[in-house]
């Protein structure tokens, strides 16, 4: 490369040439706009060389508005880093390349530069997939390390079809699936560690969303302490095969004919937790849909008859289930459920802590720390309850890991005189 045309002294020295000469053995900082035309090599032999950028970065991801379904940079730094990966590579750029002033941006900016050329030259372009392969190599050590998990950054979007995060996408391509399918596994096989390349690769795609590879991916990444946006997911329906008896999905483990279905559910797929809970009819069974609202926040409110004041107990139950998945067995011993049951009928609410009591509960494992625990709870059981009382109440199922709280269920219970 030549010198910067229009930066030379009288001497015919750049003057970052000049400044670099005149502070040998420190670290030389360059900002992106004097990059054009700098000799590399004689700048690192007087100094250890940072390129940084004066004018912030910001990062357009796939999913804004107008974006496209790209990711990019604003400004463009594609051509700027390009030059730095031709003369350093991936490892090189990554040690003198600071934007923004942290390694998080820096890889940020290396990945929209290298899916520039992935998107330009194709899925088989040796070139681009072997320094992909070599940015995934950097960003597992970078997260060993205890780097931020780029996994809330959206690099591959398609409206109703696709949704993928930066984080899964780098590591994706040092899968042994990724390495094996680009002919890149026997190069590249024994520099990555096993447990990454078993992780499972994840698309995004839709056609992907809740099965084996998105599981996959987010125990491993619970596991190792990162964050992600989609360990929830929250429905309506049946239950977790574990938490029925038998795990023949025909009726729960606390008793005899009773409905696997109808439960509002909350599920952490990482932790592998699944809570579920809901309000039935006692002596009959589930209510019908009518009689049931699925609101969009994934609370359920069930709507129930008030009693006769001088009933025991009320009209309907609490049915619950804290299962632990296949998920979260590695981690059982750490986690803790609760169940909360509001007593005050009108607007506020005023819990009751029944875990607290730990004699009414059914599992398998030791107190609250096993794998199926569940029952069904009336109201007539707290002593001073009403029936006949028009009133709403709330129930919370909660899970805890290691004393935090990770998942919550709740479901409301509007008793009216007429339903």
């Amino acid at each position: 490369m030549g010198k910067p045309v229009g930066r030379s002294n009288a001497g015919g020295e750049s003057r970052g040439q000049e400044r670099a000469s005149e502070v040998r053995g420190k670290n030389f900082e360059v900002d992106f706009d004097e990059l054009a035309g700098f000799n590399f090599k004689k700048l690192q032999a007087f100094n250890t060389l940072t390129v940084v950028n004066d004018d912030e970065v910001t990062f357009i991801e796939a999913d804004d508005e107008g974006a496209g379904g790209n990711y990019e940079t604003d400004p463009d730094l594609s051509e700027k880093i390009e030059d730095l990966l031709d003369e350093y590579g991936i490892a090189g750029t990554l040690k003198i390349l600071q934007i923004n002033g942290n390694t998080a941006d820096t890889f940020r900016a290396i990945w929209e530069t290298l899916d520039d050329g992935y998107v330009s030259g194709g899925p088989f372009d040796l070139e681009i997939n072997t320094a992909f392969v070599d940015l995934g190599l950097a960003y597992i050590e970078y997260l060993e390390e205890g780097g931020e998990a780029l996994t809330f950054d959206t690099v591959k979007y398609a409206e109703g079809s696709r949704d993928q995060n930066m984080h899964d996408n780098i590591l994706g391509n040092v899968t042994t699936a990724a390495l094996t399918q680009r002919g890149l596994l026997e190069l590249y096989g024994d520099m990555v560690p096993q447990e990454y390349l078993d992780r499972p690769y994840y698309s995004g795609n839709a056609s992907a969303e809740g099965g084996a590879a998105h599981d996959g991916v987010r125990a491993f990444d619970y596991d190792k302490g990162w964050d992600r946006e989609d360990y929830i997911e929250q429905s309506f329906g049946e239950v977790d095969a574990r938490a029925t008896n038998n795990g023949d999905g025909i009726e729960m483990i606390f008793g005899d004919g009773n409905s696997t279905d109808n439960y509002a559910i909350t599920r952490h797929e990482g932790a592998g937790v699944e809570l579920a809970i809901k309000a039935k009819e006692r002596y009959v069974g589930d209510y019908d849909q009518d009689q049931i609202t699925v609101n969009e926040d994934g609370t359920v409110t069930y709507t129930v008859a008030t009693g006769d004041a001088d009933a025991v107990r009320s009209s309907w139950n609490i049915d619950w289930a804290a299962t632990v998945t296949e998920a979260g067995d590695d981690s059982v011993d750490d986690l803790e459920f609760k169940l909360l049951l509001d007593t005050d009928p009108g607007l506020g609410e005023v819990f009751l802590d029944i875990s607290a009591s730990g004699v009414e509960y059914y599992g398998e494992g030791s107190g609250w720390n096993g794998t199926d625990l569940q029952n069904s709870w009336n109201y007539g059981f707290f002593p001073g309850f009403d029936a006949s009382v028009e009133g709403l109440y709330t129930a919370k199922l909660e899970a805890y890991d290691d004393g935090e709280l990770i998942a919550v269920q709740t479901i409301y219970v509007e008793a009216m005189d007429v339903v």
